[in-house]
């Protein structure tokens, strides 16, 4: 009875937040944060959820999606064009530089996107802390998803784990794909530092900075690319460590 009264409690905290966090937006029903990374002339923002569950029978149209820049991003045509290329490269990691691990829902700059709470029972604690929050929109021509954990209804919800999952577009040459990963290894390097960790394949890149872990690791076969997923997760949230074939690299 005790854990299914603590549940209620933690639930009825977590719907406060959000009813709170949404009213700024003036859309009643929604639930927004505020995405990592500063705006950037020419960059898009996220678009806000079209669809309210309020019960207001008339909701304000959303604003139109502005006109793609040349080609869709991670089609066979944008990948030709290396200027093109080159500019979401820099976005890309302007955006895995700065995640914002370890800062309070709402977060504080950027464009709004849907959250939802968490049933914080539905998952196992992580050091712990339990998943409350969950924000997902589109970004960097693919998804993000915004991860917020509380050890307690009564404790302010943060973000522990942000995650980018990034389809490949037919055909899906790996080479193109590998020259990404490579490009933001090499733009990362600049300002986080080198790789920590690299996989034999060179697929995989991983960092640890102070407080969190971020890994880029490119999905796929022998000659074609399947996703592209970028994760930035808490040392606190993170999962005991598996073994796997590494090849370390110099500081």
């Amino acid at each position: 009875m005790k854990s299914s009264d603590g549940q209620c409690r933690f639930t009825m905290a977590l719907l406060a937040v959000l009813m709170v966090a949404s009213l700024g937006s003036g859309r009643p029903g929604m639930y927004d944060y505020w995405k990592a990374g500063t705006k950037r002339k020419g960059s898009a923002t996220i678009p806000r959820e079209s669809n309210s569950h309020s019960t207001t029978p008339s909701t304000p149209a959303a604003p139109a999606a502005p006109t793609p820049k040349g080609p869709e991003p991670w089609t066979e045509a944008w990948f030709a064009d290396r200027k093109l290329v080159g500019e979401h490269v820099h976005e890309m990691s302007e955006a895995i530089r700065v995640p914002m691990i370890g800062e309070g829902f709402p977060l504080p700059r950027g464009g709004g996107v849907p959250c939802t709470p968490v049933d914080p029972m539905a998952s196992p604690s992580a050091g712990g802390m339990r998943r409350v929050i969950e924000c997902t929109g589109p970004d960097l021509g693919g998804e993000r998803w915004n991860e917020f954990y509380a050890p307690s209804p009564d404790e302010r919800q943060t973000l522990e784990r942000v995650r980018w999952r990034i389809p490949a577009h037919a055909p899906a040459h790996l080479a193109p794909w590998r020259e990404v990963v490579s490009a933001l290894r090499d733009s990362l390097s600049g300002s986080i530092g080198v790789p920590t960790w690299t996989a034999p394949d060179s697929l995989t890149l991983r960092w640890d900075q102070d407080g969190y872990r971020t890994t880029i690791r490119l999905h796929a076969s022998t000659d074609r690319a399947d996703s592209l997923e970028i994760t930035c997760v808490s040392d606190r949230t993170r999962e005991p460590e598996t073994p796997v074939s590494s090849v370390p690299n110099s500081p």
